[in-house]
């Protein structure tokens, strides 16, 4: 999770490209914050059991709409368990969120000695708007932890994302936060969610920029598929490696085989 801006001092309203046509768990992660991070719809309040509440229930705000859609969630999202955790939910990240997703990107990095504060890191996901291109983002919650994070990012910043290529079009950053003991139940099931994704975006090459020193992350990415491209120095000294994965992705969308 290398990056190698200075933090942005901005901090815009979070917001996600949805494309059309999203299929299985990544329709349901987008629809899962919906339920997850918006307060109850005006006027729901006290509503009786068993009675039909005002309004029509095709609308998304509706309360029959938003059961129906909790219902489906609980049910699909249980095929992308990990083995170690309990019930799993994939939802998009809420503003609350962040200081948690921080906290798991600094544990991730726990078998790198003298691994550096991933507050930049956080801080160039923050700041993210959408003139600057796409970000497509999941958190994984265990219970009321959350223990995963997921990003797809195209964006028209080359301090953020110098292009892998010389045709940068179709080229999208990956980013896999899990803890270190998670990386091959959790991490994997979170590529297989990216991989069906970047298929939806007609991507033609990934890329992910890790640290050099976090040998056993790196040696993972290599095993599913990645190819390392060229190792820099940040501004810190610490050396990062790029690596990347041209389409169509097989690896990623049978990252399984891999465990």
């Amino acid at each position: 999770m290398a990056d190698h801006l200075v933090a942005t001092q901005s901090r815009r309203r979070m917001r996600v490209a949805r494309p059309p046509h999203l299929r299985s768990v990544e329709m349901l992660a987008l629809l899962g914050s919906d339920l997850v991070c918006r307060s109850v719809p005006a006027g729901t309040a006290g509503i009786t059991p068993g009675t039909k509440p005002p309004g029509n229930p095709q609308d998304r705000g509706h309360p029959r709409y938003v059961g129906r859609g909790r219902r489906v969630i609980m049910s699909a999202v249980k095929s992308a368990e990990s083995v170690q955790h309990g019930e799993l939910r994939i939802r998009t990240p809420c503003d609350d969120d962040w200081q948690a997703i921080l906290n798991l990107a600094n544990r991730s990095l726990s078998e790198m000695p003298g691994a550096p504060s991933q507050q930049e890191w956080l801080d160039n996901r923050r700041s993210y708007s959408p003139s600057e291109g796409i970000q497509q983002h999941w958190v994984a919650i265990s219970g009321d932890q959350i223990i995963g994070y997921a990003c797809i990012e195209h964006r028209d910043n080359l301090n953020l994302h110098p292009p892998a290529t010389e045709a940068a079009h179709g080229e999208y950053r990956l980013f896999v936060v899990v803890a270190p003991a998670d990386r091959a139940t959790l991490g994997t099931r979170l590529l297989e969610l990216l991989g069906r994704q970047l298929v939806e975006l007609g991507a033609r090459r990934v890329w992910m920029t890790e640290y050099e020193a976090d040998t056993h992350l790196v040696s993972y990415l290599e095993r599913i598929g990645f190819v390392r491209q060229t190792t820099f120095q940040l501004p810190d000294g610490t050396t990062a490696v790029r690596l990347i994965m041209d389409a169509p992705f097989q690896s990623l969308a049978a990252a399984q085989e891999f465990r």
